[in-house]
C-alpha cells in the first residue's frame, strides 16, 4: 500500500512535470482561475499573432466573394499562423500528467 506522503510526493513531481499550459491564479476577482501562455518568440512575433487574430477574423466575417482584401493580402498565412498558435493552446503534455496520476490511483487499494 502506498503511503499518502509519498502519493503525495509523486503527484507533485508529475504535476510540476506536466502541467504547465495553464497557470494558477488565485488573485482574480471572482476567485480562482487559470491563465493559459502562448509560446512566442519575442514582442514581433506578438504583434503579428495579434494582427494575424484580426485578419482571420475579418476574413470570417466577409462574404466569400470579398476575400481578396487589400489590407489582408495574404490570407492563406494568417489563417496557418493563427492555427498554428491554436496548435500551442492544445494541452497534450497535460494528458501525460493525466495517464500517470490514473496509473497511480489504479495502484492503490480500494478503501
Amino acid at each position: 500500500m502506498m503511503k499518502a506522503k509519498t502519493l503525495h510526493k509523486k503527484l507533485q513531481k508529475l504535476r510540476n512535470a506536466h502541467l504547465y499550459r495553464l497557470k494558477p491564479k488565485n488573485n482574480h476577482r471572482r476567485g480562482a482561475h487559470y491563465e493559459v501562455s502562448i509560446p512566442i518568440a519575442n514582442h514581433v512575433e506578438l504583434m503579428f499573432l495579434i494582427g494575424n487574430l484580426l485578419k482571420v477574423s475579418i476574413l470570417a466575417l466577409e462574404e466569400p466573394k470579398n476575400v481578396r482584401d487589400p489590407d489582408i493580402p495574404q490570407h492563406y498565412h494568417n489563417v496557418q499562423e493563427v492555427l498554428r498558435h491554436a496548435l500551442h493552446l492544445i494541452p497534450f503534455e497535460e494528458q501525460e500528467f493525466i495517464d500517470a496520476v490514473t496509473d497511480l490511483l489504479d495502484r492503490l487499494p480500494e478503501q
